[in-house]
């Protein structure tokens, strides 16, 4: 093998395995009772003109999802990583990166995350997974949980001639975690629109 080739070999090697330091955003006591507001989780739909009421304490609401905010230099890192995937004299190019080298890379602290999990599990909830790409966390609870942990109601709503719910109001969450949550997904039943997803690998969208 030529040196040159060794050389360019090493070089890509070295860009797949190192990643933009990541560092912690929960740097404070986790506290319920300072707030923050988390602005645009009702949907257009949850109006007062369709509301049928609360739903049951029991309601179960599966597949929640708190979408995880990356720190600006990640950010930075993985927009200048997207732009050597297509750049030819790029080591990285056409690297493509699996959702889990995708959060070893660019995903948010594990601090973090296990900070997260925690809190919901001290509120009841049932976490179900951690995204590989360490973007998205899953979980499950009832209504009475939701209402308990976020301070928010899930009411029923007819619309169309059709039964869902939502919740009424945007939820809250303690202003310590808030640097590192960029929302909440699947707080209703409406039919979704795709706007933060899982992707098979990053691209150019940066999915």
């Amino acid at each position: 093998m030529k040196l040159s080739t060794l050389v360019v070999l090493c070089a890509g090697l070295c860009a797949a395995v190192s990643g933009a330091q990541t560092r912690s955003l929960i740097t404070q006591k986790i506290d319920d009772t300072q707030l923050v507001t988390l602005r645009g989780d009702v949907h257009p739909l949850a109006r007062p003109q369709y509301d049928r009421g609360l739903a049951p304490d029991s309601f179960m609401l599966r597949h929640l999802r708190i979408l995880l905010k990356r720190a600006p230099e990640q950010e930075q890192a993985v927009e200048r990583f997207i732009d050597q995937l297509h750049d030819p004299a790029s080591p990285s190019y056409h690297r493509w990166l699996t959702p889990r080298e995708t959060g070893q890379r660019f995903g948010v602290a594990q601090q973090d995350i296990d900070a997260i999990v925690m809190w919901l599990g001290a509120h009841g909830f049932q976490v179900d997974q951690v995204y590989p790409s360490r973007t998205m966390i899953e979980f499950s609870g009832a209504a009475a949980q939701v209402r308990e942990a976020f301070h928010t109601e899930i009411h029923r709503y007819f619309v169309k001639g059709q039964e869902h719910w939502a919740v009424s109001t945007d939820p809250r969450i303690p202003g310590a975690l808030a640097p590192a949550v960029a929302g909440i997904a699947k707080l209703n039943d409406f039919e979704p629109h795709p706007a933060y997803h899982e992707g098979g690998r990053v691209r150019s969208d940066g999915g």
